[in-house]
C-alpha cells in the first residue's frame, strides 16, 4: 500500500481562498514539495500549519527530486505538492513527479482551489464557450510569430501568460499582426490590493502602459476569438506552415514557393502574400542580409 500524492490548490493572492481541505491536507502530509521553501514556509505559517518535512521541488531539480518523492510513497506515507501560488503544475513544476508516481502505482487525489486561469477567464467578458491556455509567450522570435499568426484565425479565446519585462513588445505585436479592433483583455495582481483587469481593443492597448513605467507583477493576456469570416481555411494553413517550415530550415523565398505551390492547391498569389508575411514576422522585424527568405 502507498502513500497519496496530493496535488494541492494554493492562494494566488489572498490568503482567504485556501480551502479548509487543503489546510487539512497539508497539515497532514509527512512532505510537503514546494517551488521555494521560503516563500511556501511563509505561507504555511501564515495558515498555521507547521510542516514535517518541506522539499524544494522546481524546474532545476524535478528529476534528481523525484525518486526521494517516490521513496516516501512508497513507503506508505502522504506527500503533497504545491507550487508558489495556484494550481500546481500549470506552467509549473510536477509533471516528472506526476508521471513516475503514476509509473509505479501511487495514488493521485487532486485538492482544488484557486486559479489565475479561471479567475481571469470568468472576469473577462468574452465569449468562453470555447478557450484555450497557452502557457507563457515564446522568447524566440519565430516562434513567438508562429503563436501570434495562429491567434490571427483561431475560433476559440486564447488566455497567454507574460512577464512585465516582455508584456509592450508582447502587445505591439499583436498588434502589428492581429487586426486592431481584436478584443483583449490584460490582468495582473488577481484577488491582491492593486487587482487590476483592463479590457479593451488592442489598438487601445499601446496606451495601456504609457503612465506604468515601473509596472510589476505577472500579466495574464486574453486574445478574444477572430471573426468567423476571417477563419483560415485549412488548405492555407497547411500551406503557412509548409512555408515557415522551408524557411527555417534555409530555403529561400522563390524555392520555397514553387515548392509549396506544387503540394497545395492554394494559389500563388495567396502563396506569395503568405510568404511575404512570414519574411516581414519570422524575426519580428526586418530580416538581416542572410535572412533565408530575403
Amino acid at each position: 500500500m502507498t502513500g497519496t500524492l496530493y496535488i494541492v490548490a494554493t492562494p494566488i493572492g489572498n490568503l482567504k481562498d485556501v480551502t479548509q481541505r487543503a489546510i487539512d491536507i497539508l497539515a497532514a502530509c509527512e512532505l510537503i514539495c514546494c517551488e521555494d521553501t521560503r516563500h511556501s514556509g511563509m505561507l504555511l505559517k501564515n495558515l498555521g500549519i507547521v510542516p514535517k518535512s518541506l522539499l524544494p521541488l522546481h524546474k532545476l531539480n524535478e528529476a534528481s527530486q523525484t525518486g526521494k518523492v517516490l521513496k516516501t510513497l512508497l513507503s506508505g506515507a502522504d506527500a503533497a505538492l504545491i507550487s508558489d501560488a495556484g494550481t500546481p503544475l500549470i506552467s509549473d513544476p510536477g509533471e516528472k513527479l506526476v508521471a513516475a508516481a503514476i509509473e509505479v502505482g501511487v495514488i493521485l487525489r487532486a485538492i482544488p482551489g484557486p486559479s489565475s486561469i479561471l479567475a481571469a477567464l470568468v472576469v473577462s467578458g468574452l465569449n468562453l464557450e470555447r478557450w484555450s491556455f497557452e502557457g507563457f509567450f515564446c522568447r524566440k522570435g519565430s516562434d513567438r510569430f508562429e503563436q501570434i499568426r495562429k491567434l490571427k484565425f483561431t475560433e476559440s479565446v486564447s488566455l497567454f501568460f507574460e512577464s512585465p519585462k516582455r508584456i509592450e513588445q508582447t502587445l505591439a505585436a499583436l498588434l502589428r499582426y492581429l487586426e486592431p479592433e481584436r478584443k483583449i483583455v490584460i490582468a495582473r495582481e488577481l484577488t491582491k490590493v492593486y487587482e487590476e483587469v483592463w479590457r479593451g481593443t488592442l489598438a487601445e492597448s499601446v496606451t495601456y502602459l504609457a503612465d506604468k513605467p515601473s509596472i510589476k507583477g505577472e500579466f495574464i493576456l486574453i486574445v478574444d476569438r477572430c471573426r468567423s469570416e476571417n477563419a483560415e481555411s485549412e488548405d492555407r494553413r497547411q500551406a503557412f506552415h509548409m512555408l515557415h517550415k522551408l524557411f527555417i530550415n534555409g530555403y529561400g523565398r522563390q524555392d520555397a514557393l514553387k515548392t509549396v505551390s506544387t503540394l497545395t492547391d492554394v494559389a500563388h498569389r495567396e502563396l506569395y502574400d503568405v510568404s511575404l508575411e512570414i519574411w516581414r514576422g519570422i524575426e519580428f522585424g526586418t530580416p538581416d542580409a542572410n535572412s533565408p527568405v530575403g
